[in-house]
């Protein structure tokens, strides 16, 4: 990159501006490509280790199987309520969206993480508040 920036030195300013331009444009792509394949590495990651450490739960211990399965179990509900209840396929319309590549399974998609997280989130708040009001009722 300092090589090419470097060669637009003696350009006239117009023809350095939109030079650096297309430099950059080279460069945001190539950062984005690593950025997303580092997304895509580290979600394997993190989904190995936890499948690596439910199922070493489940091995060592039997008898924490049923509590395994049924964490497993709500929060596939959580996901496939978010995806087939909640979330849409509408693409919504805003300053610059039609520039952009959005489909209506990349709505549905952002939607249901979003989804996700506020049921994951309202359920961490109820689950902290319960505990600290049971335990004062005893």
């Amino acid at each position: 990159m300092n090589t090419q920036l470097a060669e637009t030195g003696d350009l006239p300013s117009d023809v350095k501006s939109f030079k650096i331009m297309e430099i950059g444009q080279g460069w945001s792509a190539t950062i984005l490509f690593y950025a997303i394949a580092l997304t895509i590495i580290e979600f394997i990651i993190v989904i190995a280790s936890l499948l690596w450490q439910i199922i070493a739960v489940v091995i060592n211990d039997k008898s924490k199987a049923p509590a395994v399965i049924g964490t497993v179990l709500v929060i596939g509900v959580i996901i496939a309520v978010s995806y087939f209840v909640l979330a849409s396929s509408e693409i919504p319309v805003f300053l610059g969206s039609d520039t952009m590549n959005i489909t209506g399974g990349t709505c549905r998609a952002i939607e249901t993480g979003l989804y996700v997280l506020y049921i994951t989130l309202g359920l961490t708040f109820f689950a902290a508040i319960y505990s600290e009001v049971s335990k004062f009722w005893k």
